[in-house]
């Protein structure tokens, strides 16, 4: 059964850009955004390459969804460091279920026991749409934390989410956490401009899994952040392309020296739990 899902583990280089709302820019808009963030990678990969033979793509075509992050009365899956989200356009709604700060090795052989896993009938249901179950390390500057990630596609807009019913009915363990007849309260609502037909190639090395995520308050004109990911994947039953990592760590790190992104405050202050599967930042 468990072939019907991608089961998959995530290296996620995460920056936020210096432009939001707390800096009280006004009227910068997302092209502008989009302009002086790729301007930074181009100068970056530019000088990682060192004279040697580099591609830069990066599309302006952007599209537009709108996400909700839920919590319930009691903020009763924040003390279990659950995150309950939606993210919408017309045509398709991605539900998400993660769970941070765990101890991530008794999922590597059975991420059936995690919260997050999703229904298996889900991914025979939707299978035109991929739904993944992830172990995901994220990266903010020294901010590191693991979390599980199970995530699937409906068709539609779905954003008139009341009770935990309807995640439960995707993600069943979560009914052993709140009764699904439990109401849902938005912990945050935002409409976000998604540009992530990005490339950067150099010393044999393709990166292709760029995001830069502008979210402003729903129906709003306030910019609460802009975030800029990539991020390094492979199967669970895969091994790292170390080479990819290297070269993902030391853009990271170029990216960091910029001076256009902020470090965030660490949320974990723990080390990577999973001494077998480090990542080093390294110097290029």
């Amino acid at each position: 059964m468990a072939d019907k899902l991608a089961l998959q583990e995530s290296k996620e280089f995460q920056l936020k850009v210096l432009w939001s709302g707390t800096e009280g820019v006004p009227g910068v808009t997302d092209r502008e955004i989009f302009m002086r963030v790729t301007q930074v990678i181009a100068e970056c990969v530019l000088r990682l390459a060192r004279g040697g033979e580099t591609t830069l793509a990066f599309n302006e075509a952007s599209w537009l969804r709108e996400g909700i992050r839920f919590d319930t009365p009691g903020k009763v899956f924040k003390q279990q460091n659950l995150t309950l989200a939606i993210e919408a356009t017309d045509q398709l709604t991605k539900l998400k279920c993660k769970q941070h700060q765990f101890v991530p090795e008794l999922l590597f052989d059975k991420p059936k026991h995690s919260v997050c896993f999703p229904h298996l009938a889900t991914a025979a249901q939707y299978k035109k749409h991929a739904t993944k179950f992830k172990l995901e390390q994220d990266l903010h500057f020294s901010n590191l934390k693991y979390c599980a990630s199970g995530s699937l596609f409906l068709k539609g807009r779905q954003t008139n989410v009341k009770k935990v019913g309807f995640f439960a009915d995707y993600f069943p363990a979560l009914a052993q956490i709140a009764s699904p007849q439990t109401k849902l309260e938005e912990v945050s609502h935002w409409d976000e401009f998604v540009f992530d037909d990005m490339r950067t190639a150099w010393g044999g090395v393709d990166l292709t899994s760029w995001m830069l995520v502008n979210r402003w308050q729903h129906n709003s004109s306030k910019l609460l952040e802009s975030e800029l990911s990539f991020k390094v994947e492979k199967t669970m039953q895969g091994d790292w392309d170390y080479k990819l990592l290297k070269q993902a760590s030391a853009l990271y790190l170029a990216l960091q020296q910029s001076g256009i992104f902020q470090a965030v405050p660490p949320i974990f202050f723990y080390d990577d739990p999973v001494s077998s599967r480090p990542i080093m930042l390294v110097e290029a």
